[in-house]
This record gives structure tokens, sequence and C-alpha cells, in this order.
């Protein structure tokens, strides 16, 4: 067994391949009922496993998955099974075991903490937003081996920010401001300190942090196209923008934009011929994509 959460009226008991439902039937000559409802598939360990209530999120051995007590499970994780879980992915196997994960729901997110490479204790964190299952990854510069939760101290007021109002990141009636404010405690293997996830800071202590972002190809199979225009509702300082028309082969620089912290429209040029067009945005600091829009016409087939 590597780890057992409630589910309704059930009791989940995860294997490393295979997933049981336990049921209280209190018959005189049966008190339990043991089904097996998944082959093949379980939880690395016990806190690779979130529980959301009337549905797990669990990190398996090939991806991560929703399992609501049926007898199907639901892989959230593919577009992250290269980055991980593939022949070259990131998580070490020797420390598969250490994997801890959390949900925080003042953010509707699921947080997994993961060894990468060589590591022996997990530095990086993959993170869902459940509502719309959109991954990112989030590497940090100590070691990690568990969390927990806690409330802010004491509010947040003109006299004790930080910084200056045009260069504040969030709203300033957010609840993360005031007293009894949820927040996450990550513990430190290495540096043996507790540390606060700050849900508002852009910085990671005064450094930008780097991003990048890249969308899925979009492409007519059969036919060329000639791109010319593209849009972008963003928000964010110096983000180079960048396309590719060959499925990420290589890229072309259509421009770097700075729209500052509020989104606006940002509009660039620039003609190429292809079947398929990706975006990718990198920077340092905080950014935004709201939407992204593109003109293009079929070209000729006697031109093509």
């Amino acid at each position: 067994i590597s780890a057992s959460e409630t589910l309704g009226t059930f009791q989940v008991i995860y294997k490393e391949r295979s997933i049981y439902r336990m049921e209280f039937l209190g018959l005189s000559d049966q008190t339990w009922q043991f089904t097996r409802t998944i082959d093949g598939e379980g939880a690395l360990n016990q806190d690779a496993v979130i529980n959301l209530g009337d549905e797990h999120l669990f990190m398996g051995n090939a991806n991560i998955y929703r399992y609501d007590g049926n007898f199907s499970i639901d892989p959230v994780g593919d577009n992250i099974f290269d980055k991980i879980f593939a022949q070259d992915g990131e998580l070490n196997p020797e420390f598969a075991s250490r994997v801890f994960a959390v949900y925080v729901e003042e953010l509707d997110e699921g947080w997994w903490f993961y060894p990468s490479g060589n590591d022996e204790f997990p530095k990086n964190m993959l993170k869902l937003k459940v509502s719309t299952r959109a991954w990112s990854i989030r590497k940090f510069g100590v070691t990690l081996s568990g969390f927990g939760f806690f409330q802010a101290q004491g509010d947040v007021t003109w006299q004790t920010a930080l910084g200056t109002w045009a260069a504040y990141e969030g709203p300033w009636l957010s609840k993360q401001l005031q007293t009894n404010a949820p927040t996450v405690h990550l513990l430190s293997q290495d540096q043996l300190r507790v540390y606060e996830y700050d849900y508002l800071t852009a910085a990671d202590d005064g450094t930008a942090i780097a991003f990048e972002f890249v969308t899925k190809d979009f492409y007519v199979p059969n036919r060329e196209l000639r791109f010319d225009r593209y849009d972008f509702m963003m928000k964010g300082t110096s983000v180079l923008i960048e396309a590719s028309f060959n499925q990420g082969v290589s890229w072309e620089t259509l421009g770097t934009v700075s729209p500052g912290n509020v989104f606006s429209r940002q509009r660039l040029f620039k003609q190429i011929i292809g079947r398929s067009v990706r975006f990718r945005f990198t920077g340092n600091g905080g950014f935004g994509l709201d939407w992204l829009g593109f003109k293009f016409k079929r070209e000729s087939l006697w031109d093509a």
C-alpha cells in the first residue's frame, strides 16, 4: 500500500500499480468489501495524493490523474508527460518517494514538489490550475521536504507597504494583505528553515523571475497559409515574442513589447508562409496573456 484517502463513503487504497475501493457493508457475514477498480497504475506515495473531497488528484508512475472512485482514471498531465515522466523526463526515479503535494484552495491550484535530475530532495514544483487544467513549473533555490498551512499575522498598510504604487502587483484590496489571510509554509531540507510562500511578489529575493510560455500549434494540415499580423492582449515588460512556423524547429522574432502592468493590445507584423504557427513569450518579471489572434489567408496553390 502506497497511499490511502477517503472519498465519499469509500476508503480508497492506492498501491504501486493498482487501486482498491473499500466499502462498509455491515452484513452479518461481511463487514467490508474490497473492489479492485484500477489495474496498472497507482500512486507514488502517500504524499503524492491530493484529496479534493469529491475526487482525488494523484501523481502516478506515468502521469498525474483525476480519480472519482469509479473504474477509470482521467489523466490530466498529458501536457507535461514529456517534461516529467518520459524516458528523458526530469523526475528522479530513485527519490520519487519524496514527492509531496498540496492543494492551495485560495488559488485553486494543486502543487506537486518533485526531485529533478540528480536532486535527492524536491527543488521543482508542478502547478495545476484545477479549473482550467493549465500547467506551470517553478524552480526553487533550496531543497524542500514538506509544507504547512498558516495565517498572516498582520495587515499591510500604506505605512508598511514596500516599493511604489506603479510597481505593485495585485489588487490593493486583496485579502492576502489582511490579518489571518491563508498562506503556505515550505520546509527547507538543506537550509533547515521555514519559508512563507509569497503570492504577490513578482521577484525572487529581489531578482526578476525568468519565464517562458509556449502555445500549442495552430495549423491547417493540407494547405499553406500566409501569416502577416499578430495581436496579443497581454501585460509585462520587455517581453520577447517569437513565432515558429515549423512546429518549434526554428523561431522567428516578431518583436519585443512592454505593455506594462495592465493588459493592453499589442499588434506586430511579419509575413511568413507555413502550415502552422506557435508562439513563444520569454522575459523576466510579471507576465500575463489574456488572448491572442492572428491574421492569415490561404496561400495560392500556384505559389506554394
